[in-house]
């Protein structure tokens, strides 16, 4: 599950009637939304990799169309810190999954996922104070990835493929990832246990850091 799961724009209830009142106007011209939210001060947040801080930065532009005044605050590192600074009024919204939500914010395990995961996190979540608006049409995956020659030297087109080759190869088996891919029952060890192998070497890194390495 994890990041497989629904991104969503997640706000507290204070700006949620204002984050619903607008969308991205369409093809240019002038915008349907122009002056809707004159005088409205929001802040946007986000976690510190490309995808959150792009999608961010995507809905202050279309707040900003809006007329609002948006301060610039993605970037923050960390989930528990980027919903930390939402609960603490510090930033009104930033992106976030139904994966974490049900399992790092509300304290739930993949075991006991719901059918309709982004319904159980959205009135979950409202008890709280946190709105999650309907969710983008895409998912976010995570993977295992290798450089192609390597992939290829060794046969690996498959997750099947690299098990039995760590398996086999353990001086080989190591691993960098960020720390909430390390620690997440639906992360790494949920990996290691669905494939029946364990990495050599675990090796945390920011995730800005993985793809250079």
């Amino acid at each position: 599950m994890s990041r497989n799961s629904k991104l969503t724009p997640l706000i507290g209830t204070a700006a949620a009637a204002v984050l619903l009142l607008t969308a991205c106007g369409g093809g240019g011209g002038e915008s349907p939304n122009e002056g809707m939210l004159d005088g409205v001060d929001l802040t946007a947040g986000s976690k510190e990799f490309t995808e959150s801080v792009v999608l961010s930065q995507i809905t202050s532009k279309a707040l900003e169309d809006a007329g609002a005044s948006i301060e610039d605050q993605t970037g923050i590192s960390g989930s528990a810190t980027v919903r930390e600074a939402l609960e603490s009024d510090e930033v009104d919204f930033y992106w976030d999954y139904t994966g974490t939500g049900w399992v790092n914010i509300l304290g739930n395990t993949t075991e006991d996922v719901p059918d309709d995961l982004f319904e159980a996190v959205s009135e979950a979540d409202a008890d709280n104070g946190i709105a999650w608006l309907d969710p983008a049409p895409f998912e976010n995956t995570y993977r295992i990835a290798v450089k192609n020659d390597f992939a290829e030297s060794n046969g690996l087109e498959t997750m099947s493929d690299a098990a039995k080759f760590i398996s086999d190869n353990e001086d080989q088996g190591k691993v960098c990832a960020a720390s909430e891919f390390v620690n997440r029952d639906d992360g790494l060890p949920g990996l290691e246990e669905a494939y029946g192998f364990e990495f050599s070497d675990v090796v945390e890194l920011d995730l800005n850091l993985i793809y250079p390495q």
